[in-house]
């Protein structure tokens, strides 16, 4: 009910246009035959009427008919014109009739030309005017001297009956054979259109046009009407529009666009908002089966039904423009588009629609997720202006999260936080912030002693999306200090020591180093005669703090002992051997005599009891011969020592003490060291060199 009610409404409101209807048949006109097949008058006033019985041209006041000019009757499929003003007549089974613009005509047929088949169903004409014809077996091209047969032995055409033929605006051309697909043929490939890969059904095409905006528009048999822009396809049928009936028998268009469709159950106007029907109950159309429908230039409306031909003028309504634009761009970014009459297309902002009828009309805009879309806009189109119309979108609240991580670990001990754009609350590693509203925030990091802090990082935060960040704190070096205290107050007058880290400078009980690097680090002794170092220690320097350490000698029960003999001591000879120092006594040797002669040599015996490996003991002499008093001017050769437990001698048999030259310089010692341990002594012998006792 309520399609019937907008059909009578739009028909209704071209009562009051100044439209006229002229009805011709075989009995008010010379007309040769009242059922009419095809329609051609493009770019002219004149129209030329194809019939199942021959053909009539009519410009408005005068007829003249195929018999005028001695072309026989025939069935005619098709009439169309090429760019030398030739007319093509297609026929049903009697082959092609070439009409010269004298009048002069030739008959093409399969026994005197490269036709393929006598039944010509369609004919087109490319931009080079080569003329095409679709017959019953297979496609033909004709370039006024030669025949290019297309089938589907040669080529890639599924079928040899074709229904329709037309080319596009980009010299494409398009084919309808007798079944349910399309096929376009670009000069080279072939393409191939059906239901799978459209999703619109196609039942035998029997025409196909092109529109003024380079549209294809296809009329099927129980399909509907098939509209291919470029890029999307569309269909129009009774289920979807008010279009009268599934089987579309013919197209044309007027020049601002209006679609006047034929169709076996009456006629229908669209001009992309409304749809006007007209049939034999509410106008003057001579039958509801419309099998053909063209325009003149002039637009009057030609129709050819199976009753007769009627001539509608007068059509033409007043049109107007219009332009909207949409605010802001990130709506229009976001997807923003408008629609007129909450019908057909959607455009973005700067569209102008042209040729829409005058009147009220409304301007309706789509949704987009996160945008308060503007209402809907009543708007008036006046004859020959353009309207302007224009609606804002309001952004709604759009919020994401924001991820935080710091590092190293060590650092967010150390009191590492983040802070989103330098207020509020300070957040540790690992935190997510929820609700941020979108944009771009500054994560910032604070300060830490001991550390420099990450540079604040910029982060753009979407809808709906996490957005991370991450911070890397670096150490700033850092100091503690080492203190060391040794025990009994004996060990530290028998010269005991420590040091740090086994190497630099050894110090005394009481000392205090600064600017230890934080870490671990081992404080160790020194050996010193008759005592027991204590074992190495392992200390921990933390940052600006004091590390304590301690350590404790015991002295050793069983001293060690020096003896020596072949010596004279205080003016005195002692030809055996004679204890002169013990670790017990903490005497201090006084100056002998020594003598090198090989057969009384000085010989030197230690008893080892420091703790130290006996084989590391060794002798050394010492003297001031180049003038330092710590030279090292002589040595016991090492074939010369005798180990035995803790027991090692040797005897002095150096010859550099038997040049009486260096006698004056002479100011020498004998030295008992650790040699494997940068040599610290253990007992130091002054003596004067004698050649011999």
């Amino acid at each position: 009910m309520a399609s019937f009610i907008c059909y009578l409404l739009v028909a209704l409101s071209f009562s009051g246009n100044a439209q006229t209807w002229a009805v011709y048949n075989t009995t008010n006109s010379p007309l040769v035959n009242d059922f009419i097949t095809r329609l051609f008058c493009k770019n002219q006033s004149d129209v030329w009427v194809s019939t199942t019985t021959g053909f009539s041209n009519f410009d408005g006041s005068n007829w003249f008919n195929n018999s005028n000019l001695g072309i026989p009757t025939y069935s005619i499929n098709e009439i169309k014109r090429d760019y030398n003003n030739n007319f093509w007549i297609g026929t049903w089974w009697y082959g092609v009739v070439k009409k010269y613009p004298n009048n002069n005509w030739v008959t093409f047929t399969t026994s005197n030309s490269g036709l393929p088949n006598d039944l010509v169903r369609c004919i087109t004409v490319d931009s080079f005017n080569n003329v095409w014809f679709g017959t019953g077996d297979g496609l033909a091209k004709f370039d006024g001297a030669n025949w290019t047969i297309y089938n589907t032995s040669n080529s890639g055409l599924q079928n040899n009956d074709i229904m329709a033929i037309q080319f596009d605006s980009n010299g494409n051309l398009w084919i309808a054979p007798n079944g349910t697909s399309l096929t376009m043929f670009n000069g080279s490939n072939w393409f191939y259109y059906n239901t799978s890969n459209i999703g619109i059904s196609l039942n035998r095409v029997r025409e196909i046009q092109i529109d003024n905006q380079n549209n294809l528009w296809f009329c099927s048999d129980s399909s509907g009407l098939t509209k291919f822009d470029g890029s999307i396809w569309s269909n129009f049928n009774p289920s979807n529009s008010p279009i009268p009936s599934g089987t579309i028998l013919s197209v044309s268009f007027e020049s601002n666009g209006n679609k006047w469709i034929g169709t076996a159950n009456g006629l229908a106007k669209y001009d992309n908002f409304n749809w006007t029907i007209y049939n034999t109950t509410n106008s003057s159309l001579p039958d509801n089966q419309v099998n053909a429908v063209a325009v003149n230039i002039s637009d009057d409306i030609y129709i050819g039904t199976i009753n007769g031909l009627a001539k509608l003028s007068g059509t033409a309504a007043n049109y107007g423009s219009l332009h909207v634009s949409i605010y802001p761009s990130a709506a229009n970014s976001a997807g923003a588009l408008w629609q007129l009459d909450g019908a057909g297309n959607w455009y973005s902002s700067g569209t102008t629609l042209n040729n829409i009828p005058v009147g009220n009309h409304t301007v309706n805009f789509n949704s987009i997720a996160g945008w308060t879309s503007p209402s809907n806009q009543l708007i008036n189109i006046t004859n020959g202006n353009t309207s302007n119309a224009s609606g804002t979108y309001v952004q709604s609240p759009q919020y994401g999260s924001v991820y935080v991580s710091i590092s190293p670990s060590a650092a967010n001990s150390a009191g590492a936080l983040w802070q989103l754009d330098g207020a509020g609350n300070w957040y540790s590693s690992g935190t997510t912030l929820n609700n941020i509203p979108v944009g771009n925030h500054t994560v910032n990091f604070n300060s830490i002693a001991g550390w420099t802090s990450p540079s604040n990082q910029l982060i753009n935060v979407t809808n709906g999306n996490t957005s991370n960040a991450s911070g890397t704190y670096v150490q700033s070096p850092q100091y503690g200090s080492v203190y060391v205290s040794i025990s009994p107050s004996a060990a530290n007058s028998a010269g005991a020591l420590w040091q740090l880290d086994g190497a630099g400078n050894w110090y005394s009980s009481g000392t205090t180093l600064n600017n230890i690097p934080v870490g671990n680090h081992t404080v160790n002794f020194n050996s010193i005669a008759g005592w027991t170092s204590p074992s190495n220690q392992l200390i921990n320097v933390t940052n600006g703090n004091t590390s304590n350490a301690s350590g404790t000698y015991v002295q050793i029960s069983n001293p060690s002992s020096v003896t020596i003999s072949n010596v004279i001591h205080n003016n005195s000879t002692f030809p055996l051997p004679r204890i002169l120092w013990s670790g017990t006594t903490n005497q201090t040797a006084s100056t002998i005599k020594i003598c090198a002669d090989a057969s009384k040599a000085t010989e030197i015996t230690f008893v080892n009891n420091t703790g130290i490996p006996t084989t590391n003991i060794r002798f050394w002499i010492g003297s001031d011969t180049l003038g330092v008093n710590s030279d090292v001017s002589g040595y016991f050769v090492f074939t010369h020592y005798q180990f035995n437990g803790t027991t090692v001698s040797a005897k002095l048999t150096h010859p550099k003490y038997l040049q009486s030259s260096f006698a004056p310089f002479r100011a020498d010692n004998i030295r008992i060291v650790d040699y494997t341990n940068s040599y610290p002594s253990i007992f130091t012998i002054p003596f004067k060199f004698l050649e011999h006792l």
